[in-house]
């Protein structure tokens, strides 16, 4: 009876710390979509290193 409590709240832990992981992604995507969207949408960064790599 114990051991199965136990299981049984460690799969509660490991399921909340999922939960967790999974909201700040999504929070951290939207916080970027919206700082994206506020910023120069128009302006995309085609200015990039590829002279470097051609070198």
């Amino acid at each position: 009876m114990w051991i199965e409590g136990h299981w049984f709240s460690k799969d509660l832990l490991g399921q909340l710390i999922l939960i967790w992981l999974v909201g700040i992604c999504i929070v951290a995507v939207i916080v970027w979509r919206l700082r994206w969207k506020s910023g120069p949408s128009k302006r995309a960064p085609a200015t990039r290193p590829k002279r470097r790599s051609r070198r």
